[in-house]
């Protein structure tokens, strides 16, 4: 149901009153019932969907007021009288004046589990994600460390990760200088650039991205090289009710050499029979207990409910199944040919990144200034939204290649032209279609699936207001992995200015704005910001 909210004053320091409707109800016949004919006896802004200023309601148009109640609406009343005036004026003085000279540390009691700006941090400054908290508003000079406001955008180009960030420096038009990440300046770092957007500017893409936290590094096996044991009709499988444990006997105690406790075993093609019918036993198994002639499978029957059938069974029920290459098999721990499936993070995906790594590099042979190809098949399925599979959708096909002994890493992005469907959920396998070359003792054929990501355009028009900057770097794997975020930037608050006879400068289009450090021009700015009087200390920079 949606929410209406009334906020005392613009400062949120004074109690507000919350009120639930029924979806559909008009906004004009709640206000006039609850305000009655005389209205609103205070200034007011009313908001529905959000506080923003694209999101204000005209209330001298009733046509905009008389609309069905869809989301959350937010009613603003604003102080009056002189003596509030007065407290507004020391306030934004006090503020001013405390922002110009010296850093603010946190004066804590914000609620609401806030995090404090690093801008007002004394120390150990870095840039963070405020989720739902205030945007930073500066005034004066300061060196800003921006809030992060999408989550981090890498790829590797030539094997080198490049990393995009995307970050708010505050409200408002500022003059910015010296960006750097630590004491380093950006324009000195290869490859990096930081590019500032004013309000009303955007960047001409903005992606979103998440990652599956299921793949992070798996090895794509040669199909040559999967470890497994053929079974026959020799073997038996009995299973213990109340124990969920499943045993496969083999009377010549070969099959399980170089097997233990607590390893993962993955069988497939794996069919018995009993009572006339042939039961499928595939899944991924953890071994309880081996012996000189006997596998002990824990928790057979939650991963594969067919185990049931054969409980106190003992007799030669192994059976193989079709042709030669379907004969049952156990692959060996993390010895599997096909990784997956995995789910795609994100339903509204345009793109799938696919990062593949070599650790180790990439050569051919004992020849290793000869260059290997190795082709991989990913294979993505539709789903539904509880993760069913809808049917087969398309399989891509990726041949990494190279000849070096060095570390390789490739992104590869998978979109519409891939048969990819633009808002389709998807689930992928991959697995190496390349055999190896075992018999090479110097080999570099370590392949291995490091990401899964899905990828959202989530560009619009910028309604914010706000000032952001877009910082792009480049760094190695392990360098990227261990970095502490902390991007900053010089910033100076641009703000109205006072000719002796008029206000010059337009706080929303930014002309005529200056670059000020001084008191008097951030108190005249902040004094004609409908939006902010009254706001408390805590919530400058």
């Amino acid at each position: 149901m949606p929410l209406i909210t009334i906020i005392h004053d613009p400062a949120d320091i004074a109690r507000r009153d919350e009120f639930t409707v029924d979806a559909g109800v008009l906004l004009a016949d709640w206000i006039l019932e609850h305000y009655g004919d005389d209205g609103f006896l205070v200034p007011t802004m009313v908001f529905m969907g959000g506080i923003s200023e694209d999101r204000m309601i005209d209330m001298d148009d009733f046509e905009a007021v008389n609309i069905p109640i869809t989301g959350p609406v937010f009613i603003l009343h604003r102080p009056l009288g002189v003596e509030t005036l007065i407290y507004i004026a020391v306030a934004i003085v006090v503020a001013v004046a405390v922002t110009l000279l010296m850093p603010i540390p946190d004066l804590g009691g914000l609620g609401r589990g806030q995090k404090r700006s690093p801008n007002n941090a004394l120390s150990g400054q870095t840039n963070i994600a405020r989720l739902l908290d205030r945007v930073p508003e500066i005034f004066g000079q300061v060196r800003s460390y921006p809030d992060l406001i999408a989550p981090t955008v890498s790829e590797f180009i030539n094997h080198v990760k490049f990393q995009s960030e995307y970050l708010c420096v505050g409200r408002g038009f500022f003059d910015l200088a010296d960006f750097k990440s630590g004491d380093t300046l950006i324009s000195a770092i290869p490859g990096s650039s930081a590019t500032a957007y004013e309000p009303g500017t955007a960047p001409a893409e903005v992606l979103k991205t998440r990652q599956s936290n299921e793949v992070s590094g798996q090895e794509l096996v040669a199909p040559n090289e999967v470890a497994q044991t053929l079974l026959d009709t020799t073997y038996t499988v009995t299973y213990a009710a109340g124990t969920d444990k499943a045993t496969i006997t083999d009377p010549a105690g070969l099959a399980w050499e170089g097997l233990s406790a607590s390893d993962t075993i993955n069988a497939s093609e794996l069919y018995a029979a009993t009572g006339g019918t042939d039961y499928l036993l595939d899944g991924a198994y953890v071994i309880d207990t081996v012996s000189a002639t006997q596998i002990v499978l824990l928790a057979a029957a939650a991963e594969n409910g067919n185990w049931t059938n054969f409980n106190a069974i003992t007799e030669n029920v192994l059976l193989i199944t079709g042709s030669t290459g379907l004969e049952p098999l156990i692959a060996l721990p993390d010895q599997v040919s096909v990784r997956g499936p995995f789910v795609i993070p994100g339903s509204n995906n345009f793109e799938v990144w696919l990062d593949i790594t070599a650790p180790k590099g990439l050569a051919r042979g004992k020849e290793l200034n000869k260059t290997l190809d190795v082709v991989l098949k990913f294979t993505f399925e539709e789903i539904d939204d509880l993760d069913a599979p809808t049917g087969p959708s398309f399989i891509k096909n990726i041949t990494v290649s190279d000849k070096s002994r060095d570390p390789r890493f490739w992104t590869y992005k998978i979109g519409t032209a891939d048969g990819l469907a633009e808002g389709q959920r998807y689930q992928v396998t991959g697995e190496r279609l390349t055999e190896s070359d075992p018999e090479s003792g110097r080999r570099l054929e370590d392949v291995r699936w490091s990401r899964l990501a899905g990828i959202e355009n989530i560009t619009a028009p910028d309604t914010t207001r706000t000032t952001r900057v877009v910082i792009e770097t480049q760094a190695t794997q392990q360098v990227a992995a261990l970095q502490e975020r902390k991007f900053n930037v010089s910033a100076t608050r641009k703000t109205v200015t006072w000719d002796g006879a008029q206000v010059l400068g337009n706080r929303w289009a930014g002309d005529g704005l200056v670059a000020s450090r001084r008191m008097a021009d951030a108190f005249l700015h902040y004094f004609l910001e409908e939006k902010l009087a009254a706001r408390p200390l805590s919530a400058l920079d």
